[in-house]
């Protein structure tokens, strides 16, 4: 079964709703209207040379934005889903279910972590956050 950006794209939206309970996953920043949220973001794909045994190497921005209320309470939120362990990390999400749910030729990797403390407002409502790089690597020759 090939998988498709459409198909990378759901995947992330289940798997982050169904094992991160209260979050809310969104494909703009732009569409956040409540937090904490997960924005999923395709940035760029290497179709050229991509990793062997792959068809695409997608790397998708996930920003991870809490409410900038109560700045103490946010920040550990913020920070438990940054973290490598723990129920609430995002990292070890990704490495307990690498093909998000779509198929066995997708599979997700962590990448790199930054923009901590970066700032974003929706709705004139400010919040922070950071951003997750995910290697998304598809491969649809089976």
């Amino acid at each position: 079964m090939s998988a498709t950006l459409g198909d990378v794209r759901k995947g992330f939206k289940n798997t982050l709703m169904d094992a991160l309970p209260g979050i809310f996953v969104y494909d703009t920043i732009q569409g956040v209207t409540q937090v904490p949220a997960i924005v999923v973001e395709p940035d760029v794909a290497d179709l050229i040379k991509p990793a062997p045994g792959t068809d695409q190497d997608w790397k998708f921005n996930l920003y991870v934005l809490v409410a900038f209320a109560q700045p103490d309470q946010r920040q550990d939120q913020l920070d438990a889903m940054l973290s490598g362990v723990g129920d609430k990390s995002i990292t070890k999400l990704l490495q307990a279910d690498p093909s998000l749910g779509v198929n066995e030729g997708v599979r997700a990797v962590a990448a790199q972590i930054g923009g901590y403390g970066g700032q974003w407002k929706t709705l004139q409502i400010p919040h922070i956050g950071a951003w997750i790089r995910v290697h998304v690597y598809i491969d649809n020759s089976s």
